[in-house]
């Protein structure tokens, strides 16, 4: 844990597509410092971190959505419906029915209350709150597996209280916390001394790898890069803007390729890192409202077949 916690202070981690152009800016400073030293590899790369990053740290401050300020957050606010999909009817009835059989259903996320609550409306309706038996925001993922110390705070109103809560209730809406705390929730609302989690994510540093690590949940990952891949390509309506962020003509697959030498099917670096820390690996959340609830699935990390280009 003290060697995951050190990385993320020591190294620049960038974790979802928000900072592409804050990896882009950085390589190219790189290129600059590389020419200044006449091509040798620098050890001073971290001079220019904090004052290339600053102006991303701004762009995607939170408080800026409330202030509708900045060119992001009164962006995403004012045209919610262009930069998001609602959720299928049939992803919506999976979640109430998963209630209805007893289920506990929690949303967990790092989004601020105002950002991610924005979002929730566009995505599952003005009642979104009807599908979840207890919401998290601010979650600081991936700290939220990590830093065990952090209590839970009740929202109330726009803002949290100081005063952490001591006890967490059904319906609530909660912000920060851990997973150590929250499992011991679980337990009194299961009544085991063990409840088995499954927890669904986006984010391979954020949502798989520490669940994975440090803690008894597991994760199903929910890759969107698969929706390219065959056999899934002709599942869903990809709109041209889509493939071309989610493909890449220099290096490919996302998941696999072919060895030039042996030209045989090989497994990428994340293919290895998804089969090795998550349940089950899918393109779409829809993919999972076809299954049965009682179903048992082996040997399957990847559904519903292995990903592979044409």
């Amino acid at each position: 844990m003290k060697q995951f916690e050190k990385s993320l202070t020591e190294h620049g981690v960038y974790m979802d597509y928000f900072q592409i152009p804050l990896v882009v800016l950085f390589a190219r400073l790189v290129d600059v410092v590389d020419k200044q030293n006449d091509g040798q590899v620098s050890s001073d790369y971290g001079r220019f971190y904090d004052e290339a990053a600053e102006p991303f740290r701004q762009m995607y401050y939170p408080p800026h959505f409330a202030e509708r300020t900045g060119h992001f957050f009164p962006e995403i606010a004012d045209r919610t419906d262009a930069y998001t999909h609602a959720a299928s009817n049939e992803l919506k009835e999976w979640l109430l029915t998963l209630r209805r059989h007893g289920k506990r259903v929690f949303l967990l996320t790092s989004s601020f209350t105002d950002y991610g609550q924005t979002l929730l409306r566009r995505v599952l309706g003005a009642d979104w709150e009807k599908y979840f038996d207890i919401s998290i925001f601010r979650a600081r993922k991936p700290l939220f597996f990590t830093d065990t110390l952090q209590p839970f705070t009740e929202l109330v109103g726009d803002s949290a209280e100081d005063k952490p809560v001591e006890k967490l209730e059904d319906n609530g809406i909660y912000l920060h916390g851990n997973w150590v705390l929250f499992k011991s929730f679980l337990q009194k609302q299961t009544g085991k001394d063990n409840p088995k989690v499954l927890y669904f994510g986006d984010s391979i540093t954020s949502d798989v790898l520490p669940t994975k690590r440090f803690s008894d949940w597991q994760t199903v990952a929910v890759m969107e890069e698969m929706q390219l891949e065959k056999p899934h390509a002709d599942h869903w309506d990809v709109s041209d803007e889509e493939q071309a962020l989610l493909s890449s003509r220099q290096w490919g697959s996302f998941f696999a390729d072919h060895c030039p030498v042996c030209t045989q099917l090989t497994q990428t670096y994340w293919h290895r890192v998804l089969s090795e820390n998550s349940a089950l690996v899918i393109p779409h959340m829809n993919y999972i409202t076809e299954l049965p609830m009682n179903g048992v699935y082996k040997n399957c990390t990847f559904y519903p077949k292995f990903p592979m280009k044409k």
